[in-house]
């Protein structure tokens, strides 16, 4: 979701071809969010809230992951103007199986890391 309207139309679809080899390759029920900055949309000041507590709340708003009650979710968190990246992973995900072959280091080093470079 690009709560910072950032994202082309193939950005966008580049993310939903990651969450579809997510869980191809780890089963996981994979969201990636991308926001400018933790604020509020009533109030133009920044939120009390760590991007780790923001991560965590949408998870759980979301029920990322539930389906079926696997909590097999994870979401995957970019705050722009912080240059933070949060992980929140569900307790029914073995966090080695999401970082199988490689897969979540390389995806978050190729898609954010690099982007917050860039900026």
């Amino acid at each position: 979701m690009d709560l910072a309207q950032q994202l082309t139309g193939p950005n966008q679809r580049q993310l939903a071809r990651l969450s579809a080899d997510a869980a191809q390759v780890t089963g996981a029920d994979v969201r990636f969010v991308l926001v400018d900055a933790l604020r509020s949309p009533e109030v133009t000041a920044p939120l009390a809230i760590t991007p780790r507590a923001y991560a965590t709340n949408l998870f759980n708003h979301w029920r990322v992951g539930s389906r079926g009650e696997k909590n097999n979710g994870v979401l995957v968190l970019l705050v722009k103007d912080a240059r933070r990246v949060e992980v929140v992973v569900g307790s029914g995900l073995d966090a080695t199986a999401l970082n199988k072959n490689g897969w979540c280091a390389a995806t978050l080093e190729r898609e954010a890391v690099r982007r917050f470079t860039e900026a």
